[in-house]
Formats: C-alpha cells, structure tokens, sequence
C-alpha cells in the first residue's frame, strides 16, 4: 500500500490534506478465509475481488440497523407432498425459505382416492404457517369436477397449519370446498401449485 499526503502538518497533532490512497493489494493468503480473493482495491484499478462462501451466522442488516433489518435465514431445499385421503404423486417439490417467507411449488397427479367426500387437503408442508397467516393463490388443475360451474380453484393456507385446502370461487358468491370426490380420474387429475406464506420457524 502506499499513501500520497499533499499539505498538511506532521507531529503530535498531525493534521492531512488531500490523502490518497495509490492502492491496496490483497493477497490470495491474506484472504482465503472468505474474505476477497481478488487483486486491487483503491487507485484507478478495477476491482477484481470475488466473494466465496461467506459465511454470517447471526445474519445480515438490510436496510438498517433494526430487528425488522434483520435476515437471519435463508434456506431452498425440496419436499414431498402427501394428501389427507389415499396417496398422490408428488413432483418437483421445491421451496425457498427468505426469512419468515416461504414459497412452495410442487405438481400432484396419479391420486389414488377420488371417492372421499371430505376435503382434499395437502399435506407435509416444509414449515408450518404463522398463526397471523392467510395465503392463497390461484392453481391450474385438470381432471376436476368443481363445486360451482364456471368457478376458478384457489388453494388456501391457513394460520398455524401444515396443510393446504382447495375451493372453489366464483363471482359473488361463497367458497365451495373441493373434496378427493371431485377428482374425476386417478391417473389423469392434475394440480400444479405455487403458494407463497409467513412462517414462525
């Protein structure tokens, strides 16, 4: 490193004027620890330095100083989902987990109940939901009979749940509960679901 000093006084009370720094070379050595394992840092020299695995076990303050700055978690990672009534095939179950928000996406076909009347629910969820949590969101299915003709399906997660429900929505009117009786064929009833939620864990 080296320091250029135009002006300025020098002794027990030093004072600086226009300070420049020509540059500042970090070393492979120096830094392997998951630092930056680059070239120069400072003077016209482009900065070259990569980050590799580094590594912030209390987190990372975004944005601020406060605990609402906080990101404490960051995982992905897949899951397997099952149902309240027989079996299903369960396919590319992935989620990403962003601090307390989770997303899901998975596709379910081959389900091997189509007879129950009690609600289709989908089970074994990555994390359980917050207790203040309500999500929702639109799915696109095939193979299914639904409660209100010319409705749409949503999926619904509700607080403090492992578990997602299916209704039917229709333009004013209630929510109708899909049920395994409304999946019309085993092999060919298909979900493809994406729901995004809150999560304590």
């Amino acid at each position: 490193m080296s320091i250029k000093q135009n002006g300025g006084v020098f002794g027990r009370n030093p004072t600086f004027n226009d300070v420049t720094i020509d540059s500042l070379t970090a070393t492979t050595a120096d830094i392997n620890g998951g630092t930056i394992d680059g070239t120069i840092i400072g003077g016209t020299s482009a900065v070259a330095g990569t980050f590799t695995a580094v590594t912030a076990s209390t987190g990372i303050y975004l944005g601020g100083a406060g605990a609402a700055n906080l990101l404490d978690d960051y995982e992905e990672g897949t899951w397997t989902a099952t149902v309240s009534n027989g079996t299903v095939v369960s396919t590319n179950g992935i989620y990403t987990k962003n601090g307390r928000q989770v997303t899901i996406a998975v596709k379910l076909d081959n389900f091997s109940d189509i007879s129950t009347g009690s609600a289709l629910l989908v089970q074994s969820l990555p994390f359980a939901s917050s207790a203040i949590n309500y999500s929702t969101m639109a799915v696109m299915a095939q193979g299914i009979d639904y409660v209100i003709a010319g409705s749409q399906i949503n999926c619904f997660l509700s607080g403090s749940s492992s578990q997602i429900l299916f209704y039917n929505t229709s333009d004013n009117g209630a929510f109708a509960t899909i049920s395994n009786l409304n999946l019309t064929n085993t092999v060919t009833s298909t979900i493809y679901l994406t729901l995004t939620y809150i999560t304590d864990a």
